[in-house]
């Protein structure tokens, strides 16, 4: 939008550095437009110098992009500078491929949001962000003007705006080769506009200032000229206006196919609508997404009401934000031309050959005083229009409409006193994002200790790294912004046979699940792999990993053998988790430490949906036909709910309450009749098994009640998480588990050693085991494939669990699935505390926990276990379960 400006007269060739007011002066409207243009210019060049064209906080992370849903992208809140030009998210956003063809505004924020590409279904896209900065007025924004003072129309708005885009490229390009502004990418117009003032002899007006040559009318102008349809010199047109375009009214109600009611007809009649009129109308969408609409004339003017009538149709214009805008010139609009074209009272302009875009604009001054406008004679100008600059944001794949990759295009930064040293300082090897960056470990010896340092940056990774036999090695980041970009990789980093590892401050994003290799010895896999290593330390580091049918994967993974176990210290990381998927899986290590983390669940992709799992999974499927037919047997008893008949066979089981009520099963025979060849129940029971999962997977409407029922289902499978933290194998000596964030897992934390040994009598045994101070979300659906708990211990000689908060989601239809919260199991040693603990379900506190604490000795002592479980606040159906020879009074203290 345009404003009332006397003229803009800031000019970088002349390299003012500020304007200066003199006593007793007139002070005008360009200069005080001046000093703010100078400040601007500099502030802009200044960032440039400082970061670079482009740039994000490493601490702000902002416009990041991620998954949201397998069609659905994220954009993390942040900061993000783009040229010079700040540009802000508040929060996170989330986007969608829309159909309009332009960016839609959220609703909890003015900017633009979404992507403005239509069509994503399959293959590689560039997403970047085009920044820019619009006027915003008292139209657009009331709060500028001041109520005390009568609402007086004084200053606009020069607001910092952005939009997320989508451009196509080619397989195998990566951030690095993509260059912008290019031929596809943010083109800018070529052609120029030369201005000039011309005499008359044809002007007879007695009224007129100058009746010979020159500007020849009564009042100043400033003359915009701007370009209404783009294209080259044959095919553009423009409009003009003498004020500017500032005389706009904002449309209040479109009352009929042609006409609109404005809050205002104008200040007077010089500076306000008037039939005849070519007008032009813009809202939020045309404002944002830099288009332009057709003009239309006004016919006619009722100002009583306030209503404009016009020649087209306009009662399909978005009324958020719109607003009619005046121009100037006799038709609709005029092609441009080589030319010299007259635009009134002396002046006169023409184009060159070249490019223009619809919006892109000249102005012209124009002074009665001496009747001249200010442009140097014969000087060719470029439009100044929107001035958009561009930033690479990241890429993405995708395959049938879902999104298989994200890699990050962005250049993050850290603060100036955070610079890593020069000449790589105290680091034996210094890695910048560069091809063949992973070399840099084959520079590293058998044996040798060494640190190495990467800069901020996206390493892109097509291989697992596989670091062997080496020293004491310390590798560290540059914070968040320091990614390994692995996707299509299960394991980035894996480490084999080194003397020790820390590693520090850098994320690692995988995105696939891979089958095991039977011959490997590790059978959970992570992103951040570590085998055979006597101590490692991980530090400040983000990871995401990959999503599958069953637990195959994790973020991160420990594992040494029984004979020379290790030991693991996991603090202040962030680790995002795959569907069905693990956190930490640490084997044998005889002291673990793990605390201060967040551990959470990735949003699963469409292609794990409930049917899809239970089409291509046999656990998933066995867990669904379980719920529709459990406990068989020829005759009803008290563990069966249905019975069905067909010719002499009689089949009892029980079956999910929904299915029994709507009376599914003997229709379900009469209209699929089973063949002559069943000859006993187990037939029976087979072929209704097969013939209610065919119905199920290829969505059957001959039973709606099934389908409405695998409906619901699908409506509560939630994307879950198996265990964000489990410790096991044949050693560990002390576990502290300590001030945790656990969030969407079937089983939040699993500790406890399974090995037997031959004799068949001896158990391995942890020694001390802490877990205090953690938050643990269950969640719990009604199909599940595997045991669930919150916290779970098995054979341990000490144990302590403190303070600890365990929260359960259950679905709506999972109310009879068992859960425990903290379950305590096996071979028992004399001391235990649980104590402080909260138990509850903030979701649906009637439908807690089945057990809030359950404990239980497999081995007989004659006696007494010395254990204290007190203090502890638990909601649950059972608040306590005690199996063995304790010594304490459990229920006075728990409530």
């Amino acid at each position: 939008m345009s404003s009332d400006y006397s003229r803009l007269i800031f000019d970088r060739k002349k390299h003012y550095s500020a304007v200066r007011m003199q006593q007793g002066r007139v002070l005008l409207d360009s200069d005080w437009n001046a000093q703010s243009d100078i400040n601007q210019d500099r502030l802009h060049k200044q960032t440039i110098d400082v970061i670079g064209r482009t740039g994000v906080p490493v601490h702000s992370n902002g416009f990041q992009l991620f998954l949201h849903t397998d069609s659905e992208l994220s954009l993390s809140q942040g900061r993000m500078y783009v040229n010079g030009l700040l540009c802000e998210l508040d929060q996170n956003v989330n986007f969608g491929f829309n159909n309009e063809g332009i960016l839609i505004a959220s609703n909890e924020v003015d900017l633009p949001y979404g992507l403005i590409r239509t069509n994503m279904t399959s293959g590689r896209y560039l997403l970047y962000l085009e920044a820019w900065q619009r006027e915003v007025t008292f139209l657009d924004d009331p709060h500028i003007r001041e109520k005390a003072l009568g609402d007086p129309d004084t200053t606009t708005r020069l607001q910092t705006t952005w939009q997320l885009k989508a451009a196509s490229i080619d397989a195998g390009i990566q951030c690095e080769d993509i260059q912008i502004p290019s031929n596809n990418i943010g083109t800018k117009a070529t052609g120029t506009m030369e201005a000039r003032t011309v005499s008359s002899e044809t002007n007879t007006d007695p009224c007129s200032f100058n009746q010979t040559s020159g500007f020849r009318r009564l009042e100043n102008q400033l003359y915009r000229i701007e370009i209404q349809k783009g294209g080259n010199l044959s095919q553009s047109t423009f409009k003009w206006s003498r004020e500017n375009a500032s005389v706009v009214s904002q449309v209040m109600e479109i009352t009929g196919s042609h006409v609109v009611k404005v809050n205002s007809l104008g200040r007077d009649e010089v500076l306000g609508f008037s039939i005849g009129d070519w007008v032009e109308f813009k809202n939020h969408k045309t404002s944002l997404g830099r288009t332009v609409n057709k003009l239309v004339q006004i016919e006619d003017i009722n100002r009583n009401t306030l209503e404009i009538s016009v020649n087209e149709a306009i009662d399909a214009l978005d009324i958020q934000g719109l607003k009619m805008i005046r121009w100037e010139q006799a038709g609709e609009s005029i092609p441009l031309n080589s030319n010299f074209i007259q635009i009134e009272d002396g002046i006169e302009v023409n184009f060159s050959g070249g490019i223009y875009v619809a919006g892109d604009y000249w102005l012209i001054p124009a002074r009665t005083i001496d009747s001249s406008i200010e442009w140097p004679m014969g000087e060719r100008k470029l439009p100044n229009g929107v001035d958009v600059s561009l930033a690479k944001i990241g890429i993405i794949e995708v395959e049938d409409g879902e999104i298989q990759s994200i890699s990050d295009c962005r250049k993050l930064f850290p603060p100036l006193t955070e610079l890593p040293k020069s000449d790589g300082g105290c680091c034996t090897y210094h890695v910048s994002a560069k091809a063949g960056w992973e070399r840099i470990f084959d520079k590293i010896k058998e044996g040798e200790h060494a640190k190495i340092c990467f800069d901020i940056g996206i390493y892109n990774l097509e291989s697992t790294i596989i670091i062997k036999n080496k020293g004491h090695l310390l590798i560290t980041g540059s914070g968040p912004g320091t990614i390994i970009q692995a996707s299509k990789l299960q394991v980035a980093f894996r480490f084999d046979g080194c003397a020790s590892l820390d590693i520090s401050h850098m994320s690692f994003q995988t995105n696939q699940v891979k089958n095991q290799n039977k011959d490997d010895v590790v059978s959970r896999k992570g992103a951040l792999t570590v085998v055979n290593t006597p101590k490692l330390s991980i530090n400040k580091i983000q990871v995401s990993c990959g999503h599958g049918i069953k637990p195959q994967a994790s973020c991160i993974t420990y594992y040494n053998a029984q004979q020379n176990p290790g030991s693991i210290h996991v603090a202040n990381c962030n680790l995002n988790v795959g569907f069905y998927q693990h956190g930490i899986v640490v084997v044998n290590s005889k002291r673990s430490v793990v605390e201060n983390n967040v551990i959470s669940v990735r949003p699963k992709p469409k292609k794990y949906s409930l049917l899809d799992r239970i089409k291509n999974d046999n656990r998933t499927r066995n867990a669904f036909l379980d719920i529709l037919m459990s406990n068989i047997s020829e005759t009803h008893n008290s563990n069966t709910n249905e019975t069905i008949n067909y010719g002499n066979f009689n089949l009892s089981f029980r079956t999910n309450s929904d299915i029994r009520n709507a009376n599914v099963w003997q229709p379900l025979i009469t209209n699929n009749p089973p063949p002559n060849t069943i000859t006993n129940t187990k037939d029976l029971q087979k072929y209704l098994k097969k013939t209610v999962l065919n119905l199920v997977l290829v969505k059957d409407s001959s039973v709606p009640s099934l389908n409405r029922f695998v409906a619901s289902l699908s409506e509560e499978d939630p994307s879950l998480g198996f265990q964000a933290l489990v410790i096991g194998g044949e050693v560990s000596t002390d576990v502290h588990v300590f001030r945790n964030r656990i969030e969407g897992f079937l089983q939040g934390i699993h500790i406890g050693l399974s090995h037997q040994h031959s004799s068949g009598k001896e158990f391995d045994i942890i020694n001390s085991v802490k877990i205090e101070k953690n938050f643990v979300g269950n969640i719990l659906p009604l199909i599940h494939n595997y045991s669930r708990h919150g916290i779970f211990v098995g054979n341990c000689e000490r144990l302590l669990i403190d303070s600890n908060e365990l929260d359960l989601n259950r679905t709506t239809r999972a109310n009879k699935v068992h859960i425990d919260a903290i379950k305590i199991w096996g071979f028992l040693g004399r001391k235990g505390t649980i104590t402080n603990n909260y138990i509850f379900s903030s979701s649906r506190p009637e439908n807690s926990y089945n057990t809030g604490i359950k404990v239980k000795d497999l081995e007989y002592k004659e006696k007494v276990i010395h254990w204290n479980i007190t203090w502890n606040s638990i909601l649950a159906k059972t608040k306590l379960q005690l199996i063995g020879t304790f010594f304490d009074k459990y229920s006075d203290t728990n409530i």
